[in-house]
C-alpha cells in the first residue's frame, strides 16, 4: 500500500513537497495581485507611480 501511495502523489514527503510549492506559487500569485491593484488605482487616479507613493 505504501507503494501505491507514493506513485499517486499522495505520500506525507510527497505532500509537504507540493504544499512547499504550492507556498511559492500564492507567494508570487499575491506579489502579482499587488501589482494590479497600483496600476489600477494610478489609471483610476490618474497619478504616476511617484505620485501614488
Amino acid at each position: 500500500m505504501r507503494r501505491a501511495d507514493r506513485t499517486l502523489g499522495y505520500g506525507e514527503n510527497e505532500m509537504l513537497e507540493k504544499w512547499a510549492r504550492d507556498s511559492k506559487i500564492l507567494d508570487i500569485f499575491e506579489g502579482t495581485q499587488q501589482i494590479q491593484q497600483l496600476i489600477i488605482a494610478r489609471r483610476v487616479l490618474r497619478l504616476s507611480s511617484s505620485e501614488l507613493k
